[in-house]
């Protein structure tokens, strides 16, 4: 019944944020108005065990809306209202998160506001689950995969019904403050459950907050209290040097200001970092270059072109860091492709901070967005061979080694695998079709006789070299001798002709 449905939802709430008698009151009263009722009567509370899921608990309420005549499609909007009811306001949040913090450190406190964004879905942990993901074993540093299930792909007509919507700027964009509690609409996610803590970088006024998507553990967002544009320059360093200070066992990085090279919102200065160690930050370093005032610099051991600075003195850090970003913006050297003028930058970095104790390291990926009628997505993209895997932007993730793959991937590897066991190649076959090449490559090169495990496999196989590749695509400098000593070069140039312990 409905109305024990009700009750096992506000137990729910009770067990998992804590809810007061009376704000489980009010709470049930919000949730008896979003769902049409005008009473609930008397009757047991039910027993909520520690393994009941968020989307267990909401489901057959969801499921009553949608018997009751509530559209499909407006489903999540109503599960986000539902469960913003449930959920403390914001200030109380952030009270909560400094208390925790206070009396049992920053990383209690984190996990505590991690574990409320999963168990008010959110962070849609079951549907995160769904993502395939595994590791791809490579020389520098493995690399990580994820086919994103995720987010389901909309057939065409949902997106005709989508674009014929009326337009809002309201919230200019899915980054901005005023996105907290907002109700959303088709084309806009609700975001009730939406919590941020306030942050300071760079004396400025910006907000902390986990992705929904979470890439990774604990993917976090920090973002720019103002609607600004994104920007790299020195005060972006700044700002990354105060996040690892604030929480030292984060990384945090910032995506290109250009497009091509940039993510996917340039509207909004933001960063992205969390709780892990990408595979970028598990290198060593490639060949030293100098130490500069005490500070180490040299080229780290990766399949793009990163200069990695290193030291314990902040200051030291952030200038040396501040000289290269200075001197790649103005760079140029047409030997290896890299164009770039005043009249049309081509150069900006992706900058990426941690600390590991008292050292701080920021890894400077130089990042050039010039197209060519070879290459019109970018000479430093994904080459156009592999976008039947790939043809996004290379973002900061993926420019650090975890590649986040469309789902529909799921379905044509599977049809590719069917071919190496023996089913005919279909040139009609949407799934296919777009994989033309791959099919003849790994046919010539495995037959048509694999097993069905065996076949899978070989593909697998074929994505991991595949987003290799990708990375050496957007490397500037190349691996090879002309590519290191021009790679040489420029960083002669950021830090002047002599080499030594002093400079």
């Amino acid at each position: 019944m409905l109305q024990d449905d009700i009750r096992r939802f506000i137990r729910y709430g009770k067990a998992r944020f804590s809810l007061s008698e009376e704000d489980a009151l009010f709470a049930q009263n919000a949730v008896l108005a979003l769902l049409g009722q005008d009473a609930l009567p008397d009757g047991p509370e039910p027993e909520v065990g520690a393994d009941l899921g968020p989307d267990e608990a909401v489901r057959p309420l969801l499921e009553a809306a949608l018997e009751g005549g509530t559209e499909r499609e407006r489903l999540p909007l109503l599960e986000a209202a539902l469960f913003g009811c449930l959920l403390p306001r914001p200030s109380e949040v952030i009270r909560a998160f400094a208390e925790t913090e206070a009396g049992e450190g920053i990383r209690a406190a984190l996990d505590a506001f991690y574990r409320q964004c999963i168990d008010s879905n959110y962070i849609r942990m079951g549907d995160i689950r769904k993502n395939i993901e595994w590791t791809a074993p490579a020389p520098k540093a493995d690399l990580v995969m994820t086919i994103n299930l995720s987010k389901p792909e909309k057939d065409n007509k949902e997106i005709a019904r989508q674009r014929s919507l009326p337009q809002s700027s309201y919230p200019k964009c899915m980054l901005c403050a005023e996105n907290l509690g907002y109700a959303g609409r088709l084309n806009f996610p609700a975001r009730q459950t939406l919590r941020f803590l306030p942050l300071t970088l760079g004396g400025e006024r910006w907000y902390f907050q986990f992705s929904p998507y979470v890439y990774y553990p604990q993917h976090c967002i920090a973002f720019s209290a103002e609607h600004r544009p994104m920007k790299i320059d020195r005060s972006t360093l700044v700002k990354l040097l105060d996040f690892v200070d604030r929480i030292p066992h984060y990384f945090i990085g910032s995506n290109a200001d250009l497009p091509i090279v940039g993510g996917s919102i340039l509207s909004h200065e933001h960063f992205q970092g969390g709780g892990t160690e990408m595979p970028l930050q598990k290198t060593a370093l490639r060949r030293p270059f100098a130490v500069v005032k005490g500070v180490r610099v040299g080229v780290a051991d990766w399949y793009n072109s990163v200069v990695r600075v290193e030291g314990e003195a902040r200051e030291a850090v952030l200038e040396a860091a501040d000289a290269v970003q200075r001197a790649w913006r103005g760079y140029a050297d047409p030997e290896v492709g890299v164009e770039n003028s005043p009249a049309q930058p081509h150069n900006t970095v992706t900058p990426v901070a941690c600390r590991r104790g008292k050292t701080y390291r920021l890894d400077l990926i130089l990042r050039n967005n010039v197209t060519s009628p070879e290459f019109p997505d970018g000479v430093f993209h994904a080459h156009p061979e592999h976008h039947n895997i790939k043809k996004e932007g290379i973002g900061i993730i993926e420019a650090m080694g975890v590649f986040i793959l469309p789902g529909r991937l799921q379905r044509q590897c599977r049809a590719v695998a069917g071919v190496l066991t023996g089913r005919p190649f279909d040139p009609e076959d949407p799934d296919l079709a777009p994989h033309r090449r791959m099919v003849e490559q790994l046919t010539a090169r495995h037959g048509t006789a694999l097993g069905q495990e065996e076949a899978e496999a070989v593909v697998r196989q074929f994505l991991d070299q595949t987003c290799l590749d990708i990375l050496r695509n957007t490397a500037v400098f190349k691996e090879d001798e002309k590519g290191q000593a021009h790679f040489d070069r420029f960083l002669t140039a950021a830090f002047g002709p002599e080499k030594g312990e002093n400079r």
